[in-house]
Protein backbone atom coordinates (compact mmCIF):
# COMPACT_ATOMS: atom_id res chain seq x y z
CA UNK A 1 0.00 0.00 0.00
CA UNK A 2 1.52 3.16 -0.78
CA UNK A 3 1.15 6.65 0.36
CA UNK A 4 0.28 9.79 -2.00
CA UNK A 5 0.54 13.35 -1.06
CA UNK A 6 -1.07 15.58 -2.96
CA UNK A 7 0.31 18.68 -3.57
CA UNK A 8 -1.53 22.08 -3.26
CA UNK A 9 -1.85 23.97 -6.97
CA UNK A 10 -0.69 27.39 -6.63
CA UNK A 11 -3.19 29.79 -9.11
CA UNK A 12 -3.83 33.36 -9.16
CA UNK A 13 -7.58 32.99 -8.83
CA UNK A 14 -8.07 37.13 -8.77
CA UNK A 15 -7.96 40.62 -6.47
CA UNK A 16 -10.68 41.59 -4.96
CA UNK A 17 -10.72 44.96 -2.36
CA UNK A 18 -12.98 44.27 1.06
CA UNK A 19 -13.47 47.57 2.95
CA UNK A 20 -10.15 49.24 3.39
CA UNK A 21 -8.70 45.62 2.62
CA UNK A 22 -6.90 44.93 -0.37
CA UNK A 23 -7.05 40.99 -0.86
CA UNK A 24 -3.82 38.91 -2.25
CA UNK A 25 -4.09 35.33 -3.10
CA UNK A 26 -1.01 33.51 -1.81
CA UNK A 27 0.01 29.94 -1.47
CA UNK A 28 1.25 30.09 1.96
CA UNK A 29 2.82 26.52 3.77
CA UNK A 30 4.49 26.11 6.61
CA UNK A 31 6.16 22.56 5.49
CA UNK A 32 8.26 22.49 2.20
CA UNK A 33 7.36 19.84 -0.11
CA UNK A 34 10.47 18.60 -1.55
CA UNK A 35 9.59 19.17 -5.30
CA UNK A 36 8.75 22.78 -4.91
CA UNK A 37 10.61 25.73 -6.50
CA UNK A 38 13.36 27.51 -4.58
CA UNK A 39 15.71 29.99 -4.51
CA UNK A 40 18.69 32.02 -2.32
CA UNK A 41 18.32 35.80 -1.99
CA UNK A 42 20.77 37.85 -0.24
CA UNK A 43 19.16 40.32 2.11
CA UNK A 44 21.50 41.79 4.87
CA UNK A 45 24.46 40.13 4.08
CA UNK A 46 22.38 36.75 4.77
CA UNK A 47 21.01 33.83 2.60
CA UNK A 48 17.15 33.78 2.68
CA UNK A 49 15.53 30.69 1.09
CA UNK A 50 12.23 31.36 -0.41
CA UNK A 51 9.64 29.13 -2.30
CA UNK A 52 8.72 30.71 -5.84
CA UNK A 53 4.88 31.09 -6.19
CA UNK A 54 3.95 31.88 -9.45
CA UNK A 55 0.74 32.15 -8.48
CA UNK A 56 1.34 34.65 -5.61
CA UNK A 57 0.05 38.19 -6.13
CA UNK A 58 2.61 39.56 -3.03
CA UNK A 59 5.77 38.53 -1.28
CA UNK A 60 6.09 37.29 1.69
CA UNK A 61 8.33 36.89 4.83
CA UNK A 62 7.87 36.15 8.63
CA UNK A 63 8.71 39.06 11.37
CA UNK A 64 11.81 37.20 12.11
CA UNK A 65 13.30 37.85 9.03
CA UNK A 66 12.28 41.81 8.77
CA UNK A 67 13.85 42.08 12.54
CA UNK A 68 17.31 41.15 11.51
CA UNK A 69 17.21 43.67 8.84
CA UNK A 70 16.15 46.67 11.17
CA UNK A 71 14.42 48.26 9.00
CA UNK A 72 11.00 50.34 9.80
CA UNK A 73 7.39 48.51 8.78
CA UNK A 74 5.20 50.67 6.89
CA UNK A 75 1.21 50.05 6.82
CA UNK A 76 -0.08 47.28 5.47
CA UNK A 77 -3.61 47.35 3.71
CA UNK A 78 -3.44 44.19 2.18
CA UNK A 79 -5.21 40.80 3.58
CA UNK A 80 -3.77 37.74 2.05
CA UNK A 81 -6.03 34.63 1.55
CA UNK A 82 -4.58 31.41 1.05
CA UNK A 83 -5.44 29.03 -1.94
CA UNK A 84 -7.82 27.44 1.01
CA UNK A 85 -9.41 30.34 1.77
CA UNK A 86 -7.38 30.94 5.56
CA UNK A 87 -7.18 34.84 5.77
CA UNK A 88 -4.00 36.12 7.11
CA UNK A 89 -3.31 39.78 8.15
CA UNK A 90 0.29 40.91 8.01
CA UNK A 91 1.78 43.27 10.87
CA UNK A 92 3.28 45.26 8.09
CA UNK A 93 4.77 45.59 4.59
CA UNK A 94 8.95 46.92 3.87
CA UNK A 95 11.25 47.38 1.11
CA UNK A 96 14.26 45.35 1.31
CA UNK A 97 17.34 45.48 -0.91
CA UNK A 98 17.65 41.94 -2.42
CA UNK A 99 20.74 40.68 -4.17
CA UNK A 100 20.15 37.49 -6.60
CA UNK A 101 23.82 36.68 -8.38
CA UNK A 102 25.40 39.73 -7.92
CA UNK A 103 22.39 42.19 -9.17
CA UNK A 104 20.69 44.49 -6.52
CA UNK A 105 16.85 44.89 -6.38
CA UNK A 106 14.34 47.03 -3.86
CA UNK A 107 11.62 44.44 -3.64
CA UNK A 108 8.41 45.32 -1.40
CA UNK A 109 7.13 42.66 1.33
CA UNK A 110 4.37 41.94 3.54
CA UNK A 111 5.54 40.67 6.49
CA UNK A 112 3.76 37.90 8.84
CA UNK A 113 4.09 37.52 12.63
CA UNK A 114 4.04 33.87 12.25
CA UNK A 115 6.42 31.17 11.06
CA UNK A 116 5.38 31.67 7.57
CA UNK A 117 7.63 30.26 4.57
CA UNK A 118 9.43 32.74 2.80
CA UNK A 119 7.73 33.78 -0.44
CA UNK A 120 8.11 35.23 -3.89
CA UNK A 121 4.97 35.89 -6.12
CA UNK A 122 4.44 36.09 -10.07
CA UNK A 123 5.89 39.50 -10.59
CA UNK A 124 8.91 39.49 -8.21
CA UNK A 125 9.87 36.65 -10.21
CA UNK A 126 9.21 37.98 -13.69
CA UNK A 127 11.43 40.86 -12.68
CA UNK A 128 14.36 38.73 -11.37
CA UNK A 129 14.27 36.54 -14.08
CA UNK A 130 13.38 33.60 -11.63
CA UNK A 131 10.61 31.71 -14.11
CA UNK A 132 13.19 31.69 -17.02
CA UNK A 133 15.97 30.47 -14.83
CA UNK A 134 13.82 27.48 -13.25
CA UNK A 135 12.44 26.09 -16.61
CA UNK A 136 16.25 26.08 -17.73
CA UNK A 137 17.52 24.94 -14.77
CA UNK A 138 18.96 21.56 -16.62
CA UNK A 139 21.13 23.88 -18.98
CA UNK A 140 21.92 26.51 -16.51
CA UNK A 141 25.53 27.80 -17.42
CA UNK A 142 26.67 28.36 -14.38
CA UNK A 143 25.92 24.48 -13.43
CA UNK A 144 27.21 23.53 -16.82
CA UNK A 145 30.50 24.79 -16.09
CA UNK A 146 30.83 23.45 -12.25
CA UNK A 147 29.67 20.38 -14.00
CA UNK A 148 32.61 20.28 -16.20
CA UNK A 149 35.74 21.18 -14.09
CA UNK A 150 33.60 19.64 -10.58
CA UNK A 151 37.43 18.79 -9.51
CA UNK A 152 38.64 22.57 -9.25
CA UNK A 153 35.60 23.85 -7.24
CA UNK A 154 36.29 20.86 -4.63
CA UNK A 155 38.93 20.57 -1.62
CA UNK A 156 41.87 22.72 -0.54
CA UNK A 157 44.50 22.97 -3.22
CA UNK A 158 48.51 24.31 -3.79
CA UNK A 159 50.66 26.35 -5.60
CA UNK A 160 53.83 24.30 -6.41
CA UNK A 161 56.97 25.33 -4.63
CA UNK A 162 57.02 27.14 -1.39
CA UNK A 163 57.51 30.80 -0.19
CA UNK A 164 59.75 32.04 2.13
CA UNK A 165 58.99 35.09 4.83
CA UNK A 166 61.91 37.17 5.77
CA UNK A 167 62.71 39.01 8.93
CA UNK A 168 64.98 41.95 9.25
CA UNK A 169 68.42 41.32 10.68
CA UNK A 170 67.82 43.52 13.70
CA UNK A 171 64.29 42.05 14.98
CA UNK A 172 64.10 40.89 18.09
CA UNK A 173 61.97 37.90 18.74
CA UNK A 174 59.02 37.96 20.68
CA UNK A 175 57.32 34.44 22.40
CA UNK A 176 53.37 35.60 23.54
CA UNK A 177 51.54 33.03 26.67
CA UNK A 178 48.01 31.21 25.42
CA UNK A 179 45.55 34.03 26.21
CA UNK A 180 42.52 32.69 27.70
CA UNK A 181 39.46 31.23 25.52
CA UNK A 182 35.44 31.30 27.08
CA UNK A 183 34.99 28.07 28.23
CA UNK A 184 31.96 27.67 25.54
CA UNK A 185 34.16 27.83 22.38
CA UNK A 186 36.89 25.12 23.91
CA UNK A 187 35.47 22.66 21.86
CA UNK A 188 34.83 24.29 18.93
CA UNK A 189 38.41 25.47 18.86
CA UNK A 190 39.77 22.03 19.33
CA UNK A 191 37.54 20.70 16.12
CA UNK A 192 39.00 23.61 14.10
CA UNK A 193 42.33 22.68 15.21
CA UNK A 194 42.23 18.94 14.57
CA UNK A 195 40.66 20.04 10.80
CA UNK A 196 43.20 22.77 9.63
CA UNK A 197 45.32 20.01 10.81
CA UNK A 198 43.37 17.77 8.66
CA UNK A 199 43.75 20.03 5.46
CA UNK A 200 47.71 20.27 6.10
CA UNK A 201 47.24 24.07 7.06
CA UNK A 202 48.56 23.91 10.56
CA UNK A 203 50.86 21.26 12.58
CA UNK A 204 51.68 20.64 16.10
CA UNK A 205 54.94 21.59 17.42
CA UNK A 206 56.97 20.82 20.82
CA UNK A 207 60.13 21.93 19.88
CA UNK A 208 61.46 25.51 20.79
CA UNK A 209 60.58 28.36 18.90
CA UNK A 210 61.96 31.62 18.60
CA UNK A 211 59.15 33.26 17.22
CA UNK A 212 55.34 32.39 18.95
CA UNK A 213 52.65 34.45 18.66
CA UNK A 214 48.95 34.73 20.15
CA UNK A 215 45.90 32.83 18.99
CA UNK A 216 42.80 35.04 18.18
CA UNK A 217 39.48 33.21 17.70
CA UNK A 218 36.30 34.74 15.76
CA UNK A 219 32.60 33.09 16.45
CA UNK A 220 30.96 33.88 13.01
CA UNK A 221 26.90 33.00 14.48
CA UNK A 222 25.52 33.26 11.05
CA UNK A 223 28.00 30.28 10.07
CA UNK A 224 27.71 28.52 13.57
CA UNK A 225 31.28 28.36 12.82
CA UNK A 226 34.73 29.57 14.68
CA UNK A 227 37.62 30.91 12.76
CA UNK A 228 40.89 30.76 14.05
CA UNK A 229 43.50 32.74 13.36
CA UNK A 230 47.46 34.35 14.80
CA UNK A 231 47.91 37.32 16.53
CA UNK A 232 51.12 38.83 14.23
CA UNK A 233 51.73 41.91 15.36
CA UNK A 234 55.52 41.77 16.72
CA UNK A 235 56.03 39.40 13.57
CA UNK A 236 54.40 41.73 11.01
CA UNK A 237 56.66 44.79 12.62
CA UNK A 238 60.03 42.60 11.58
CA UNK A 239 59.01 41.33 8.20
CA UNK A 240 61.12 42.84 5.50
CA UNK A 241 57.56 42.72 3.24
CA UNK A 242 57.94 42.37 -0.62
CA UNK A 243 56.11 45.26 -1.47
CA UNK A 244 54.72 43.74 -4.92
CA UNK A 245 52.49 46.23 -6.85
CA UNK A 246 48.20 45.84 -5.47
CA UNK A 247 46.22 46.30 -8.35
CA UNK A 248 43.26 48.89 -7.60
CA UNK A 249 39.82 48.73 -9.03
CA UNK A 250 40.43 51.88 -11.12
CA UNK A 251 43.41 49.84 -12.87
CA UNK A 252 41.50 46.85 -13.69
CA UNK A 253 38.97 49.00 -15.00
CA UNK A 254 41.43 50.97 -17.37
CA UNK A 255 42.42 47.45 -18.94
CA UNK A 256 38.65 46.16 -19.76
CA UNK A 257 38.08 48.16 -23.19
CA UNK A 258 34.39 47.30 -24.42
CA UNK A 259 33.79 44.51 -21.45
CA UNK A 260 30.25 43.93 -21.24
CA UNK A 261 29.99 40.28 -19.81
CA UNK A 262 31.89 39.31 -16.80
CA UNK A 263 32.44 36.15 -14.60
CA UNK A 264 34.09 36.30 -11.16
CA UNK A 265 35.76 33.29 -9.36
CA UNK A 266 36.57 33.43 -5.93
CA UNK A 267 39.75 30.83 -4.81
CA UNK A 268 38.78 28.57 -1.79
CA UNK A 269 40.83 29.87 1.40
CA UNK A 270 42.99 32.03 -0.61
CA UNK A 271 46.07 32.07 1.07
CA UNK A 272 46.14 28.40 2.34
CA UNK A 273 46.90 27.61 -0.94
CA UNK A 274 50.76 28.74 -0.64
CA UNK A 275 53.35 26.48 1.33
CA UNK A 276 55.69 28.10 3.31
CA UNK A 277 59.00 26.97 3.48
CA UNK A 278 60.06 25.74 7.29
CA UNK A 279 61.67 28.67 7.85
CA UNK A 280 58.67 30.46 7.67
CA UNK A 281 56.74 28.02 9.27
CA UNK A 282 58.57 28.50 12.10
CA UNK A 283 58.24 32.26 12.23
CA UNK A 284 54.19 31.32 12.23
CA UNK A 285 53.85 29.63 15.21
CA UNK A 286 51.04 30.26 17.80
CA UNK A 287 49.64 29.28 21.43
CA UNK A 288 46.50 27.77 22.21
CA UNK A 289 45.35 26.63 25.24
CA UNK A 290 46.16 23.20 24.08
CA UNK A 291 49.84 23.02 23.07
CA UNK A 292 51.59 25.34 20.25
CA UNK A 293 50.74 25.30 16.57
CA UNK A 294 52.68 26.36 13.69
CA UNK A 295 50.79 27.64 9.89
CA UNK A 296 52.88 25.65 6.98
CA UNK A 297 50.65 27.96 4.82
CA UNK A 298 50.26 31.85 5.47
CA UNK A 299 47.80 32.67 7.98
CA UNK A 300 45.17 36.03 7.60
CA UNK A 301 46.53 38.98 9.02
CA UNK A 302 50.77 38.28 7.84
CA UNK A 303 51.29 41.56 6.06
CA UNK A 304 53.38 39.55 3.12
CA UNK A 305 50.73 37.34 2.77
CA UNK A 306 48.61 39.49 0.29
CA UNK A 307 51.61 40.14 -1.78
CA UNK A 308 53.10 36.80 -2.05
CA UNK A 309 49.51 35.79 -3.24
CA UNK A 310 49.16 38.48 -5.51
CA UNK A 311 52.36 38.16 -6.92
CA UNK A 312 51.82 34.31 -7.85
CA UNK A 313 47.92 34.76 -8.66
CA UNK A 314 49.46 37.30 -11.50
CA UNK A 315 52.05 34.93 -12.94
CA UNK A 316 49.37 32.33 -13.13
CA UNK A 317 47.29 34.50 -16.15
CA UNK A 318 49.98 37.35 -17.00
CA UNK A 319 50.47 35.78 -20.48
CA UNK A 320 46.30 35.43 -21.00
CA UNK A 321 43.58 38.12 -22.62
CA UNK A 322 40.69 38.86 -20.60
CA UNK A 323 41.78 38.22 -16.90
CA UNK A 324 42.24 40.32 -14.20
CA UNK A 325 43.05 39.36 -10.52
CA UNK A 326 43.49 41.26 -7.58
CA UNK A 327 44.55 39.03 -4.36
CA UNK A 328 41.97 36.73 -4.34
CA UNK A 329 39.57 37.86 -6.71
CA UNK A 330 39.92 36.69 -10.54
CA UNK A 331 37.71 38.74 -12.99
CA UNK A 332 37.42 37.10 -16.66
CA UNK A 333 35.54 39.99 -19.10
CA UNK A 334 34.37 39.42 -22.77
CA UNK A 335 32.30 41.87 -25.15
CA UNK A 336 30.64 39.34 -25.93
CA UNK A 337 29.18 35.93 -23.75
CA UNK A 338 30.43 33.73 -26.29
CA UNK A 339 34.29 35.53 -26.01
CA UNK A 340 33.68 35.88 -22.07
CA UNK A 341 32.92 31.70 -21.89
CA UNK A 342 35.78 30.93 -24.05
CA UNK A 343 38.11 33.07 -21.64
CA UNK A 344 36.96 31.47 -18.88
CA UNK A 345 36.83 28.07 -20.12
CA UNK A 346 40.94 29.14 -20.46
CA UNK A 347 41.05 30.20 -17.17
CA UNK A 348 39.76 27.38 -15.69
CA UNK A 349 42.32 25.04 -17.82
CA UNK A 350 44.81 27.02 -15.77
CA UNK A 351 43.56 27.11 -12.54
CA UNK A 352 42.92 23.04 -12.64
CA UNK A 353 46.65 22.78 -14.76
CA UNK A 354 48.05 24.51 -11.25
CA UNK A 355 46.06 22.69 -8.89
CA UNK A 356 43.98 25.66 -7.33
CA UNK A 357 40.72 25.33 -6.17
CA UNK A 358 37.96 27.43 -6.23
CA UNK A 359 35.14 28.54 -4.18
CA UNK A 360 31.67 27.63 -6.53
CA UNK A 361 29.80 29.87 -3.64
CA UNK A 362 31.04 33.13 -4.47
CA UNK A 363 31.66 32.56 -8.49
CA UNK A 364 29.47 34.15 -11.04
CA UNK A 365 29.11 33.25 -15.01
CA UNK A 366 28.03 35.23 -17.95
CA UNK A 367 26.64 38.36 -16.31
CA UNK A 368 26.49 41.49 -17.29
CA UNK A 369 26.18 42.60 -13.62
CA UNK A 370 29.10 41.46 -10.81
CA UNK A 371 29.62 42.53 -7.24
CA UNK A 372 33.87 42.79 -7.42
CA UNK A 373 35.71 43.99 -4.88
CA UNK A 374 32.87 46.32 -3.11
CA UNK A 375 32.17 47.60 -6.36
CA UNK A 376 29.14 47.08 -9.29
CA UNK A 377 30.62 46.32 -12.03
CA UNK A 378 28.78 47.33 -15.70
CA UNK A 379 29.23 47.70 -18.93
CA UNK A 380 28.74 51.39 -18.36
CA UNK A 381 31.32 51.18 -15.58
CA UNK A 382 31.71 51.31 -11.73
CA UNK A 383 28.45 51.86 -9.76
CA UNK A 384 28.44 51.87 -5.84
CA UNK A 385 27.71 48.61 -3.66
CA UNK A 386 23.98 49.44 -2.54
CA UNK A 387 24.30 47.97 0.19
CA UNK A 388 27.48 49.81 1.22
CA UNK A 389 25.31 52.95 0.55
CA UNK A 390 22.38 51.47 2.67
CA UNK A 391 24.95 51.29 5.41
CA UNK A 392 25.52 54.83 4.97
CA UNK A 393 22.05 55.78 5.02
CA UNK A 394 21.36 53.89 8.19
CA UNK A 395 24.19 55.58 10.58
CA UNK A 396 22.99 56.66 13.33
CA UNK A 397 23.13 59.97 14.40
CA UNK A 398 27.35 61.47 15.45
CA UNK A 399 27.88 61.65 19.10
CA UNK A 400 31.44 61.81 19.59
CA UNK A 401 34.90 61.80 17.42
CA UNK A 402 35.47 58.23 17.04
CA UNK A 403 31.77 57.78 15.70
CA UNK A 404 32.17 60.95 13.09
CA UNK A 405 35.95 59.32 12.12
CA UNK A 406 34.01 55.95 11.36
CA UNK A 407 31.54 57.75 8.98
CA UNK A 408 34.00 59.64 7.05
CA UNK A 409 36.13 56.27 6.61
CA UNK A 410 32.47 55.21 5.05
CA UNK A 411 32.10 57.32 2.58
CA UNK A 412 35.23 58.14 1.31
CA UNK A 413 34.35 54.81 -0.37
CA UNK A 414 32.01 57.18 -2.03
CA UNK A 415 34.50 59.81 -3.30
CA UNK A 416 35.14 58.40 -6.85
CA UNK A 417 31.09 59.20 -7.54
CA UNK A 418 30.72 61.83 -5.61
CA UNK A 419 33.65 64.90 -7.52
CA UNK A 420 32.89 67.90 -4.45
CA UNK A 421 32.81 65.03 -1.48
CA UNK A 422 35.70 66.45 -0.07
CA UNK A 423 34.30 69.70 0.02
CA UNK A 424 30.95 68.91 1.15
CA UNK A 425 32.72 66.92 4.01
CA UNK A 426 35.16 69.52 5.31
CA UNK A 427 33.28 71.35 8.33
CA UNK A 428 32.67 67.98 9.49
CA UNK A 429 36.72 67.13 9.32
CA UNK A 430 37.21 70.08 10.86
CA UNK A 431 35.51 68.34 14.08
CA UNK A 432 38.41 66.04 14.49
CA UNK A 433 41.02 68.97 14.65
CA UNK A 434 42.46 69.00 18.94
CA UNK A 435 41.09 72.88 18.79
CA UNK A 436 37.65 71.45 18.77
CA UNK A 437 38.16 69.65 22.50
CA UNK A 438 34.13 69.36 22.97
CA UNK A 439 31.25 67.36 21.35
CA UNK A 440 28.00 69.97 21.88
CA UNK A 441 24.39 69.57 20.64
CA UNK A 442 24.99 71.74 17.94
CA UNK A 443 27.99 70.25 16.59
CA UNK A 444 25.74 66.96 16.67
CA UNK A 445 23.57 68.94 13.73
Amino acid sequence: MSKTTTRKPVRMIGQQSDSDLEEMYVDMVKANNGDDWEVDLVINDKKVRFKIDTGAQCNVIPESIHHETGTQLGKSKAKLVTYGGQCLKPVGKCNLLTEYKGQFHHVEFQVLNQNATPLLGLTTCISLGLIKRVREITTSPGQEIQSEYADVFEGLGCFEGEQHIKIRADAQPIIHAPRKVPVALREKIKSELKRMEHLDVIEKVTEPRQWVSSMVTVWKPEKQKIRICMDPKDLNNAIEREHYPMRTIEEVMARMPGAKVFSTLDTQCGYWQVKLDKESSALCTFNTPFGRYAYKRPPFRINTAGEIFQRLMTEMFEDMDGVQVIVDDILVWGQTKEQNNQRLKQVLDRVREKNIKLNPEKCTFGAHEVKYMGHILTAEGLKPDPQKVEAVKKMQKLTNKTELQTYLGMITYLAKFLPQLSTVTAPLRTLLEKSCREWSQRLQY
